[in-house]
């Protein structure tokens, strides 16, 4: 049995199923797809900031409004942040939860 590369289902003998051309496609193809994700999380952000503005009509009620629809992922995001950190030792600070407004 040859050598493998991948195990997320990219698999093959190295240098005849897997050619260097195919492996520079396939990161390729990564890079772009991370573009698009950060692209569209921007775009996410603004317009879910925005139209919390447009419904309250106060930034500072919009901030709270955009806080909460957001939480749940901030929450566990934050959770998994500190679990890497205590499995492995690592001392933890404060935690931030909630924005802060930046004055303009």
């Amino acid at each position: 049995m040859g050598k493998l590369f991948g195990t997320d289902g990219v698999r093959g003998i190295a240098n005849r199923d897997l050619t260097p051309d195919l492996a520079f496609l396939m990161g390729l193809a990564a890079a772009v797809a991370l573009l698009l994700l950060v692209f569209l999380q921007r775009w996410i952000h603004t317009h879910l900031h925005g139209v919390s503005l447009l419904l309250t009509g106060r930034p500072e009620w919009a901030v709270i409004v955009y806080a909460v629809i957001l939480f749940p992922g901030v929450f566990l995001h934050e959770a998994s942040h500190w679990l890497a950190a205590t499995l492995t030792g690592v001392r933890t600070g404060g935690v931030s939860l909630m924005p802060r407004r930046r004055t303009q």
